[in-house]
């Protein structure tokens, strides 16, 4: 979780720059900037291209489900976060009743839009056997409940955006 602000407090002095230009911009260049834009049409986006022949291939991560999912993972500990490529990975989490298991959680975000297709979640469950971890198997039921509480959450989100604004 520390590494999610620190991210954030070195980004948003960013998001401020404006760069001019006397010239007016062509179509490609205001392309580029549409699809560069951080917050633009509730994504993420990022480009890449240096020059004008390439083809402009951006990735774009749904804003709601980006933080449905830190939301919704917030009581476990956080190993790697990549708001651009929009993937969480927890590090190992145990609950204090059941010291002897331990689970981690990848979360995948492979749309723009807010849809139940649009996340992928991938849950990792180990026990503790004789001082060593072994995996077990995780139930479908597990995933499914956590991609539902991350879309329930991003729903929540959106509709709170929409009464606001």
């Amino acid at each position: 979780m520390k590494n999610i602000i620190i991210f954030f407090s070195l980004l948003i002095p960013l998001t401020g720059c404006v760069v001019s230009t006397d010239k007016p911009q062509s179509a490609d260049d205001k392309k580029k900037e549409e699809l560069g834009r951080f917050f633009g049409n509730e994504t993420f986006s990022t480009v890449t291209g240096s020059s004008k022949k390439e083809s402009l291939r951006g990735t774009s991560v749904n804003v709601y489900l980006w933080r449905a999912s830190l939301d919704t993972l917030s009581f476990m500990p956080t190993k790697s976060v990549d708001p651009f490529a929009g993937f969480i990975e927890t590090d190992w989490y145990s609950h204090p009743e059941e010291k002897n298991k331990r689970i981690k959680v990848n979360v995948s975000i492979i749309d723009e839009e807010l849809r139940c297709d649009g996340l992928r979640v991938a849950v990792f469950q180990q026990e503790n056997k004789k001082g060593q971890w072994v995996s077990i198997g995780t139930s479908e039921k597990v995933v499914q409940e956590l991609e539902i509480a991350i879309l329930t959450r991003a729903r929540q989100l959106k509709k709170k955006k929409a009464k606001i604004g």
